[in-house]
């Protein structure tokens, strides 16, 4: 499988669904970009080049964080399709939270608009703010 331009589909890949990858022309380097038009940060040798978070600060029980630690205070949105978003959800059954941090699991298949609040197997609307979308 050997292209120095154009566009494979994430089958002839292996990549996880609605990802796909472009090469640009006279280059070996593949750009992994989502069909959303997300593309994904790598750095110049093609390693996956992961952002910094910008959560940094722990809930507290006493608040010294300026978080909280309080039954109900936290909703956590998910999308089953995030290995991220999977360790969170073990976290939070682990830790037996499930009546402390509610959940809201949005559709896996992200579209333009961001990831939706549909009526699919696994997810549904959100309970707590009503979003439609999230992105």
């Amino acid at each position: 499988m050997k292209r120095t331009t154009g566009r494979w589909d994430r089958d002839a890949l292996g990549m996880p669904g609605g990802v796909v990858a472009t090469l640009e022309p006279m280059t070996t380097h593949v750009t992994p970009t989502y069909a959303t038009g997300f593309t994904v940060p790598t750095d110049k040798g093609g390693a996956f080049v992961r952002r910094d978070s910008v959560f940094r600060r722990w809930v507290t029980a006493d608040g010294s964080s300026d978080f909280i630690a309080e039954a109900g205070r936290y909703h956590l949105y998910v999308s089953l399709a995030c290995p991220w978003a999977h360790r969170t959800i073990i976290f939070r059954k682990l830790k037996r939270l499930e009546r402390v941090i509610s959940m809201s699991v949005v559709d896996p298949i992200r579209d333009e608009r961001g990831w939706a609040f549909r009526e699919v197997p696994g997810a549904g609307e959100d309970p707590v703010n009503g979003f439609e979308f999230l992105s």
